[in-house]
C-alpha cells in the first residue's frame, strides 16, 4: 500500500532497461540463492523479464522485492535440479493474486472506516443542530415550542442569525405569521419523523 514506483513508472520514467536490468538482477540473484545444479541462463532471464514486464508492469518495485523474498524463503515451494523460468511465472502469478486479495481487504477496511467516520460526523453535526436548536428555541422538544425540530430545520431557521430568528419567533406566536404545517406535516409522514 505503500508509494513506491510500479515496473510501469519506472520503466516510463527512466527506459525500459532499467527495469530490465533490476529484474535481471532480482533474477540472477533467485538463481544463485536456490542451490540448483542449472542456473539460469542470460537468455532465459531476458525472456522471464519481458513475460515480468509485459503481464505484470502494475506491481510496485518494494511488491517483487518482497516476492523474491518469499520466494528464498521457501514460500513457493523450490527448483528441482534446475532453475525454472515457469515455475517462477506460476508463483508470481500466485503473489499477485494473493496481492489482489490483499487490496481488496485493505479498499473494503479503508471504505468502510471513511463510512463510519462520515456517519459520525453525520451524528456530530445532527447532535449540534439538536443543541443548536435547544440554545435557540424556548420550549424546544415540547408542545410549547412556537417552532418544532423539523420545521427548524426545513424552513431556514437554523440558519437565520438570533435577532432575526426571535423576530421570526415573535410573528409566529403572535399569529402574524403561518408556517406551512400541511407540507412540514406530509414530510414528517413520508418520512416518518418525529
Amino acid at each position: 500500500m505503500g508509494k513506491a514506483p510500479s515496473l510501469a513508472v519506472v520503466n516510463e520514467a527512466f527506459g525500459k532497461g532499467t527495469v530490465q536490468s533490476w529484474l535481471a538482477l532480482q533474477l540472477h540473484d533467485l538463481s544463485e540463492f536456490s542451490g540448483a545444479r542449472e542456473k539460469l541462463t542470460v537468455s532465459k532471464i531476458d525472456d522471464i523479464t519481458e513475460v515480468i514486464i509485459s503481464q505484470f508492469s502494475y506491481l510496485k518495485v518494494t511488491e517483487l522485492m518482497h516476492f523474491f523474498l518469499l520466494f528464498k524463503g521457501g514460500k513457493f515451494g523450490k527448483f528441482y535440479g534446475a532453475v525454472d523460468g515457469l515455475a517462477i511465472m506460476e508463483s508470481l502469478r500466485d503473489f499477485a493474486d494473493e496481492r489482489k486479495k490483499m487490496v481488496l481487504r485493505w479498499r473494503q477496511e479503508e471504505e468502510s472506516m471513511a463510512a463510519a467516520a462520515r456517519a459520525a460526523n453525520d451524528e456530530l453535526q445532527y447532535s449540534n443542530l439538536r443543541q443548536r436548536y435547544i440554545e435557540r428555541i424556548p420550549d424546544a422538544f415540547s408542545d410549547k415550542a412556537p417552532i418544532d425540530f423539523l420545521q427548524y430545520r426545513l424552513m431556514g431557521f437554523d440558519v437565520m442569525d438570533d435577532e432575526r430568528l426571535a423576530r421570526e419567533i415573535d410573528a409566529v406566536c403572535s399569529g402574524k405569521k403561518k408556517l406551512p404545517t400541511a407540507a412540514i406535516e406530509m414530510i414528517r409522514g413520508a418520512f416518518r419523523i418525529e
